[in-house]
Order: C-alpha cells, then structure tokens, then sequence
C-alpha cells in the first residue's frame, strides 16, 4: 500500500505541469486565427469612435459592418474585389473601391494585422503578466503591462481571435461571437455604383 501511493506521488510529481500561455503564445494563435472562419461583434471606445461592429471571416472574403442612426455602413471583401456598401432607408448602394482601402478599414479586426502589435507588445512591455478572462462567453487569455508608458491589455480567445484589447484612452470588447458566416456576399439587392 506504501509503495503504490509513493508510486502515485512519484507519478504526480513527474507529470508536467499545463504551460501557462506567454504573450509569443497568443501572437501564435492570432496567427492561427487568420486562415480560421468566424463572425465577430466588438463594441469600441477610442476618442469620439463609439458604437459597435461586425466583423467577418471567411478567408479570402471579409466583411466589416457597423450600424449608426444614419444608417448601415459596411466594407466588404470578396476575394480580390472590395466594396464600401451603405444602406439607408432600406435602399443598399455599394460603390468598388481599392483593396488597400477597404482592408485599411477591415484590419482593425484582423488576426493577421493585430499579431505584429501584440508581438510588439509582448518584445517591449514592461511587467507583463498574464491572466484569463471571458468575453462574450469566449475564453481568453490575455497578457497585460505597460507599453511606451501606457497600461495595455491584449486578449485573444481560445478561437484564436481577438477578445479585447485596452488602454486608458480607448477599448475593443468582444461581445458576441457567431460562428462561421455561411458567405459574405454584397447586400441583397444592392446596385453598384
């Protein structure tokens, strides 16, 4: 009996303990993230930007969709063409616009182009520590320290994409997440213009 549960302790103290996530480990599910398929809600909050949008995925197709009073706006990616589409009083008109400036507009969101500032982060942050957290029901795992002298934050989801990131002057906050888009095509009956 002595020698099974000193067995049993050996066993135990041999087994490796789960690695906690570094910041490079979140860079890597980012990265992960990029050929993934999802569909993203943020709320944002930096300077007089507020509101909430809808970011999607369904590579080599994006989409980025925010709502106000005025109406819809939305950018929209469909493989090597772009659009910026908006829909007010039920009418959709989508105007073809360069790439560059529509994934200027879906970077923000993208896993692609948020790891080089978490990478940047992680190399240059001082007192890094990391933590979990849950956004919209997503598990995260987030490292936090001071950047340039400012207090940030940096989420990513056990999805591989973004949950949150922070600084006193601003947030993006994931709040809802819906799965794979079946597609992301232009507005039902929109006209091109």
């Amino acid at each position: 009996m002595l020698a099974t549960a000193v067995s049993a302790q050996t066993v135990a103290a041999k087994k490796p303990k789960p690695k906690a996530p570094s910041g490079k480990s979140l860079s890597s599910a980012l990265i992960a993230g990029e050929k993934a398929s999802f569909s993203v809600t943020y709320n944002i909050k930096m300077g007089t930007v507020s509101g909430t949008f809808t970011y999607a995925q369904k590579p080599p197709n994006y989409s980025l969709t925010y709502s106000t009073k005025e109406g819809m706006f939305e950018f929209i990616v469909i493989g090597k063409a772009a659009y910026g589409c908006e829909s007010v009083a039920g009418m959709h008109m989508c105007a073809k616009e360069p790439v560059s400036l529509a994934t200027g507009d879906l970077s923000l969101f993208q896993p692609a182009y948020v790891a080089p500032r978490l990478n940047a982060f992680v190399a240059g942050a001082k007192g890094i520590k990391i933590s979990k957290a849950t956004f919209a029901k997503e598990a995260s795992n987030c490292a936090a320290g001071t950047y340039d002298g400012v207090k940030t934050t940096y989420c990513v989801t056990d999805k591989d994409f973004l949950g949150y990131v922070g600084t006193k002057a601003g947030s993006i906050t994931l709040t809802g997440y819906g799965g794979s888009p079946s597609s992301i095509t232009l507005p039902k009956g929109a006209k091109i213009g």
